[in-house]
């Protein structure tokens, strides 16, 4: 629209309209248009007279950009050299440097690693010494280019000097643009330029490469950095803030959430509205870097973020093990490994492991059948085991959906954390924090939730049948057509009833207040208000699901429901994470009428919390939530961690939780959660509650329940204590 004011106005050999169009070009770039962006390129470089040096030098370069996305590197690399050469005439040491960053990127790709490498390098010691410094992103894009051809031509030796000063500029990098950067740039900033690909696969592929001590140093920082870093970057920031005292920064703080709800609702809106939405968008960004720029005030909430190997080793006990699983991609292949850590380690020990390969030719319904998945996953690491009492471990890639810690011990008799405490962590940074043992004070509990009660009376309180209610012995969201939705998915759990009210007893005898929530009562309205509540614990038994992105989009498109198009919004504003978050979550009453697409009145949730929702609660000083629910622990899986309802409850700051892996039993569930509080209350700790609760389901009734499928079902999450 600017463009065609501005042509209107001024014509097109306006020097200013051929700036703006490169502007647009660039823009087009950005959400993956090449061809456009290509052809503003040439239309630019047609139009502009080679006389002007500087500026033909500039159309030059764009023009190689767009060849080099569309994947022309002959035609990208023939550009930015004509680029280069002028450049280079006109003593403009910027300008080279970014040209030679193009031209190695061509030379790469097309092969000839020797000319990239010499290219990287030029470029690299041009942004240091005449340009911008060490501390630029331009120069560490240089220098990770250096280090990845270094890598592949089998130069080891001098591909380790460059990423160990890569490792540790990038690092520093990172942590001083993430004290400025709201969460949003935070994101953008760790998925591009290539940080995220570093920190969660090229340091773990080098240093199995390499294969020596200060390598495996790296790698375990690398970890400990990587994995999660945006994840805690969000938590600790969230608890600077809210915990600063300072009345303004809270005003703020609200203000921008309530911008944020507001957002949520638009985007989940079938038709959208567009111009809302862009000032609404705005209006949060400014608010965010205002808030980023106080927050500064209150301290640096980064310090929790650098911890290294050392710290991870001192807080560990004589007979405690730390792992950190890892995986790198390398040629289609996901390779596993394990990084080893305990007391008199002079460094972390490098384990290779498996491949995904290896991992596919076990049959999913064998993994606690036979000692396959124990050899794959545990059979190297048996000498790291030895003397151990405690394994406190870090999952990575698919190990995040499978029970690793309930597999059958090698004697096929037990289970592997019947011999050993085995603790399930989002990372082992968290055994360096400190962990004091919390008594529950206070307690929500949901069960027995109606699902098809109807709108209007969620509003006004009166009595809703269910008189059509099925009862069944699964909480899952079954897919349509093992795809979307059926009219059975809301049906009614008796087991959740029992559950919840026998879970409100225990806690009620023992003297802790507990409110339980039940019925038509139990909306998504009456969770949300629990946020800032700072409920001790919160147990939710209700149906649950997680959809990958492609059954998400093939449920919203055979139902026509059009309350469900929002799972499949490909919005570029939208952050990855936020749409994962969308397609996990817990069904609440009225849930049905949703899914039956019937209409929800505006002043009326309508009944599915998704995991967004729940990361835009506050749920600091909560310190178990229990999802007893179907598929709770599941997610897409990044290096950044699991992108489903556990990331939710994190983000909302819940310290532990107990989850599901796949579809649980009613009855089993019921069983094993009122035998876990029972427990709990008595004193002991949440994983001592939930280990002797797994015990019980397994010999109850003669072993009726002693099945995998049934004890198997559940993990606890980073519960130390």
């Amino acid at each position: 629209k600017a463009l065609s004011l501005f042509e209107k106005s001024y014509g097109k050999n306006h020097p200013l309209y051929f700036t703006y169009l490169s502007a647009f070009g660039n823009i087009l770039g950005s959400v993956g248009d090449y061809e456009s962006e290509l052809q503003i390129a040439l239309q630019i470089l047609a139009t502009t007279n080679s006389d002007d040096s500087s500026r033909y030098a500039e159309a030059l370069l764009n023009v190689a950009t767009a060849y080099g996305c569309l994947k022309d590197y002959n035609a990208s690399l023939e550009y930015a050299e004509k680029a280069r050469g002028i450049m280079g005439q006109l003593s403009d040491d910027e300008g080279v440097a970014n040209c030679l960053l193009i031209i190695g990127s061509s030379h790469t790709m097309l092969g000839n690693y020797e000319k990239a490498i010499d290219d990287f390098q030029c470029a690299a010691k041009a942004f240091e010494r005449r340009v911008c410094g060490k501390n630029s992103i331009v120069y560490l894009v240089s220098l990770n280019g250096v280090f990845q051809l270094l890598a592949s031509t089998g130069e080891l030796e001098h591909a380790q000097e460059q990423l160990i000063t890569y490792f540790d500029l990038a690092k520093t990098y990172l942590l001083k643009q993430f004290l400025a950067l709201p969460e949003e740039q935070r994101n953008h900033i760790w998925g591009h330029h290539g940080f995220n690909i570093f920190f969660t696969n090229h340091v773990f592929w080098f240093a199995c490469l390499a294969n020596n001590s200060e390598m495996n140093r790296l790698a375990y920082d690398g970890a400990l950095f990587g994995k999660g870093l945006l994840l805690n970057a969000e938590i600790e920031m969230r608890k600077l803030i809210l915990e600063s005292g300072d009345d303004e920064a809270l005003k703020m703080y609200e203000d921008m959430r309530n911008i944020q709800l507001r957002l949520d609702k638009l985007y989940e809106s079938p038709t959208g509205k567009k111009p809302i939405i862009d000032s609404l968008q705005q209006d949060l960004e400014t608010r965010q870097q205002q808030l980023m720029t106080r927050s500064k005030e209150f301290g640096d909430y980064t310090r929790n973020l650098a911890l290294k190997w050392t710290d991870v080793q001192s807080a560990l006990g004589k007979k405690d093990i730390a792992i950190e699983f890892a995986t790198y991609t390398q040629q289609d292949t996901t390779y596993y490994i394990a990084l080893t850590l305990k007391k008199g380690y002079t460094e972390p020990h490098l384990v290779k492991l498996f491949n995904n390969k290896d991992l596919q030719s076990i049959p999913s319904k064998g993994y606690y059948k036979s000692t396959d998945l124990t050899n794959l996953v545990w059979g190297k690491l048996k000498e790291e085991l030895a003397g151990v009492n405690n394994v406190y471990f870090s999952p990575s890639g698919e190990l995040n959906n499978i029970g690793i810690e309930y597999l059958p011990d090698w004697d096929g008799k037990h289970i592997l954390s019947e011999k050993m405490n085995y603790y399930r962590l989002t990372s082992t940074r968290e055994i360096v924090k400190s962990h004091s043992s919390h008594s529950i004070s206070d307690a929500s509990v949901y069960g027995g939730i109606v699902y098809d009660v109807s709108p209007k009376s969620k509003l006004t309180g009166q009595e809703s049948s269910i008189e059509r209610l099925a009862l069944s012995a699964s909480r899952s969201l079954t897919p349509i057509d093992s795809l979307g939705l059926t009219r059975g998915d809301c049906d009614f759990l008796p087991g959740s009833k029992v559950e919840a009210e026998a879970i409100s007893a225990i806690l009620s005898s023992n003297n802790i207040q507990s409110d339980l929530i039940e019925g038509e009562y139990g909306t998504e309205e009456s969770f949300k208000e629990l946020s800032e509540s700072h409920k001790s614990l919160i147990h939710i038994a209700t149906h649950g699901f997680y959809w990958t992105e492609r059954d998400a989009e093939k449920a919203a498109d055979r139902l026509g429901i059009e309350s469900f198009s929002f799972m499949k919004n490909r919005d570029s504003k939208i952050p990855k994470e936020d749409k994962a978050l969308t397609r996990s979550g817990l069904l609440f009453a009225g849930a049905k009428n949703t899914m039956d697409g019937r209409e929800i009145p505006i002043d009326v949730e309508d009944g599915i919390l998704t995991a967004k929702d729940i990361s835009r609660m506050d749920l600091r000083g909560t310190d178990l939530v229990v999802i007893s629910a179907c598929q709770s622990g599941l997610g897409d899986i990044t290096g950044d961690g699991v992108f489903g309802l556990q990331r939710g409850f994190k983000k909302a700051g819940v310290q532990s939780i107990i989850m599901s892996l796949w579809k649980v039993d009613d009855e089993a569930t019921k069983l094993m959660m009122t035998r876990f509080y029972s427990n709990l209350v008595k004193g002991r700790s949440k994983y001592e509650s939930f280990r002797e609760a797994q015990k019980y389901l397994r010999k109850y009734d003669k072993g009726k329940f002693n099945t995998p499928y049934c004890y198997a079902a559940f993990v606890l999450l980073d519960a130390i204590d």
